[in-house]
């Protein structure tokens, strides 16, 4: 009966450590969330994306309040026919990404640029001085790529066989 106590009490103690280490640690720093980096410093909020599989017209980015959504999605659909059958393939590849934005950075000033290596790097500045979020609607954020800039296309069309 010891024993079991003992294993309780430890396994609390375990997760009061986990707590306190989370709540110990500041935002500042970098944090990898699988196909993606984030960094917050003292400058601004980075999120760097893997975005290989995908064209600079089929990524949208959106910043609703303090919340960045970053959504990719590609449809791709091919015909192949001869004199004895007929294929039809279709492939569709989608991703989404929703950031927090703390206020300490600035909502209306967010960026984003897309390397040739295919990664996809949005920021946000620090503010200077502290000033409330101004109340914003959704809106869009360009991709520069090289010396082009890319705004998603509608998805909301229906898949086209070639």
């Amino acid at each position: 009966m010891w024993s079991d106590k003992w294993w309780w009490n430890s396994r609390i103690g375990d997760q009061i450590k986990h707590v306190n280490n989370f709540m110990n640690s500041s935002l500042i720093g970098t944090h990898e969330l699988g196909s993606s980096t984030l960094r917050y410093d003292n400058d601004q909020f980075q999120a760097t994306i893997d975005v290989q599989d995908f064209k600079p017209e089929d990524i949208d980015i959106r910043v609703d309040d303090n919340v960045i959504t970053v959504e990719g999605k590609h449809e791709e659909a091919r015909e192949k026919q001869d004199e004895y059958r007929r294929e039809r393939n279709a492939a569709y590849k989608h991703f989404l990404k929703r950031y927090y934005l703390p206020y300490e950075y600035d909502n209306n000033r967010v960026e984003s640029r897309l390397s040739s290596d295919g990664f996809l790097t949005v920021t946000a500045p620090k503010k200077g001085v502290w000033v409330p979020w101004k109340i914003s609607t959704d809106r869009r954020i360009p991709i520069s790529y090289g010396s082009r800039t890319y705004t998603s296309r509608p998805w909301l069309k229906k898949l086209s066989w070639k």
